[in-house]
């Protein structure tokens, strides 16, 4: 029996579709595959158990890398401006 685990980040759902980024690549899924309450921003939990020649995937949102993955964006956006950038509009 082999056992994998993975994170995958659901970008966008929409029209039954889900979006997901599975941290090299994006790939799309049917949306009723996702876990009951999830939506875009969260992170999934991925399991991948294989024995006897069928693969079993497990699902779960993992609020807590989610919360972390938001508050590291947070403090980016909030950071102090890159040095060397004025700030302000960008001129095209």
């Amino acid at each position: 029996m082999s056992h994998e685990q993975r994170t995958w980040a659901i970008d966008s759902v929409e029209e039954g579709i889900a979006s997901l980024h599975d941290g090299e690549r994006m790939v799309t899924v049917p949306a009723w595959l996702l876990p009951a309450g999830a939506g875009e921003g969260d992170l999934l939990a991925v399991s991948r158990e294989e024995e006897g020649g069928s693969v079993t995937l497990s699902l779960r949102v993992d609020r807590e890398a989610t919360a972390r993955a938001f508050a590291r964006s947070r403090r980016q956006v909030e950071g102090p401006p890159t040095p060397g950038d004025p700030g302000g509009d960008i001129a095209l």
